[in-house]
């Protein structure tokens, strides 16, 4: 279960990256006024965001993923904290328009994270989350908790 654990979430992360950088693909994929109008995404935002903002999201999600392949427990609340601003924020984002491949990438990401989110937290690997890691691993000799 470990491997199909991690698997999934390379495969997400891997999808992820992917559906980020997709409007630069979308050109190649659809005609002109259908570029045109995604092009368009972010009218009415609340903020002018820079291009930065989206990068730092990219590092969020690498860390978080890195955290879960790892079954580093702050990882499984990461990821919810994750969603739950993406909630929040996603009034002040303005109109979000984007291509159809790419909605099926989103899509297909939220999915497999809510695989990922379930078999943190509700499957045996659970309790690999919990774990006390030690600086000394190897050696047999457990890190206690003060």
């Amino acid at each position: 279960m470990t491997r199909i654990f991690r698997t999934l979430v390379i495969l997400n992360l891997g999808l992820y990256l992917l559906w980020f950088h997709f409007p630069y693909v979308d050109p190649f994929l659809f005609d002109e006024t259908s570029v045109e109008l995604w092009a368009l995404s972010g009218i009415d935002a609340k903020f002018d965001f820079p291009t930065w903002y989206g990068y730092l999201w990219v590092l969020y999600w690498i860390l978080v993923a890195v955290g879960l392949f790892q079954f580093y427990r702050w990882s499984r609340d990461a990821l919810i904290i994750g969603y739950v601003l993406g909630f929040l924020l996603a009034p002040i984002y303005g109109t979000v328009l984007e291509s159809p491949a790419s909605t099926a990438l989103g899509d297909l990401n939220t999915l497999l994270d809510g695989i990922v989110l379930g078999m943190a937290y509700f499957s045996p690997l659970a309790d690999k989350f919990g774990k006390v890691r030690s600086s000394n691993s190897g050696t047999g000799s457990p890190k206690t908790a003060a």
